[in-house]
């Protein structure tokens, strides 16, 4: 516990803090006058974003929770109810119908059958604070920038042993490192999608 003495000293964790925090401020003053201290930003999800998020199959989770580090993101879908997949298909946001879709769950049909009541799909995107919708649409390039991110975490954390699935991308679903929009094999460009495959 941190305290004082008697004397007025600082005793316990208030000695091991202000030493640190003098040895910082030594570092600081040896950068010179114009130094200052790097910070990196600190994202976090919203409420809905985090109640999507636990829809999600475990090994999704821990790749959500890893790419918020990176950079802000919303989560616009974890599970789909058979409702909600027909709402989809009908707007052409998924080329199949219910139970077929990696958002899916199914007791009959499970995904996974350690956790038959969990999404093998997210869908995800960058948070635009700048933008009215939040989301850029259009912007395909952006899209596929943060899905190279999102893929790199999902095969550093297979690596780690952290989770055992393969991680695609509905903007490249064959994973050949070419986008749908630049590439004459596919056609249907799913930029928010990401589902988890069984892991080779």
């Amino acid at each position: 516990l941190s305290g004082r003495r008697k004397d007025g000293l600082p005793c316990g964790l208030g000695v091991l803090v202000i030493s640190l925090r003098n040895r910082r401020m030594d570092a600081d003053k040896k950068q010179g006058p114009g130094f200052r201290r790097m910070t990196l930003p600190s994202y976090h999800y919203g409420q809905t974003s985090c109640e999507r998020r636990d829809t999600c199959h475990p090994d999704a989770v821990a790749i959500l929770n890893e790419v918020i580090k990176y950079f802000d993101a919303t989560i616009l879908c974890g599970v789909r109810t058979e409702e909600d997949q027909l709402d989809a298909f009908r707007n052409g946001k998924s080329k199949v119908l219910w139970p077929d879709s990696a958002h899916n769950v199914d007791p009959k049909h499970p995904k996974d059958p350690d956790y038959p009541d969990k999404s093998m799909a997210f869908d995800l995107a960058e948070y635009r604070r700048d933008l009215p919708g939040h989301i850029d649409w259009v912007n395909r390039q952006g899209f596929w920038d943060k899905a190279k991110l999102v893929l790199l975490i999902a095969e550093r954390l297979k690596d780690k042993g952290v989770i055992s699935h393969d991680l695609v991308w509905g903007g490249d679903w064959d994973g050949d490192g070419v986008p749908v929009f630049l590439d004459a094999d596919e056609t249907f460009w799913d930029a928010a999608h990401f589902e988890l495959r069984k892991g080779t």
